[in-house]
């Protein structure tokens, strides 16, 4: 499922000096919001998938990209 994304806003909560999790609020077209929070492992999952994906990009030829 595709999405347009208008805009990104993140938030660190934190307990007594400890990092507990983020906020991510995801603003769509239509002033539609959706707010996520991303413990530790979440945000650790997350960020190894995006690196994943990203490093399959950069092996595509330059026609594979398009």
């Amino acid at each position: 499922m595709a999405i347009s994304i208008k805009g990104i806003n993140t938030g660190i909560i934190r307990q007594k000096n400890e990092f507990v999790a983020m906020a991510l609020k995801i603003k769509e077209p239509r002033n539609k919001e959706s707010l996520f929070f991303l413990s530790p492992l979440g945000l650790r999952d997350l960020l190894i998938a995006l690196e994943s994906r990203l490093f399959a990009i950069s092996q595509l030829n330059k026609d594979e990209r398009m």
